[in-house]
């Protein structure tokens, strides 16, 4: 299938992320989120970071679902894609 498009944006920023155990090991999920450089600061005030930093477990899980309506609501676009790996 065709990508999405997204219409050019002055001064957005990018944020992406990626989190899982890649081609060898398992499931991937990757995300990219278009923001204005106002939201990206807001974002950071609040916790948002790279999805490693939160660490594992339930209490990280907990932690970055809790970011997440932060996340979309200040978003212009998000593009997330989940992509199964099988290693034969």
């Amino acid at each position: 299938p065709a990508m999405p498009v997204m219409p050019v944006m002055k001064d957005a920023e990018l944020g992406l992320d990626e989190a899982g155990r890649g081609p060898m090991l398992g499931p991937m999920v990757m995300a990219v989120v278009a923001l204005t450089p106002k939201a990206a600061e807001e974002l950071a005030a609040l916790g948002v970071t790279d999805s490693k930093r939160f660490g594992a477990g339930e209490k990280a899980h907990h932690k970055r679902q809790a970011l997440v309506s932060e996340i979309t609501s200040r978003a212009l676009h998000v593009l997330s894609l989940i992509h199964i790996f099988r290693h034969q």
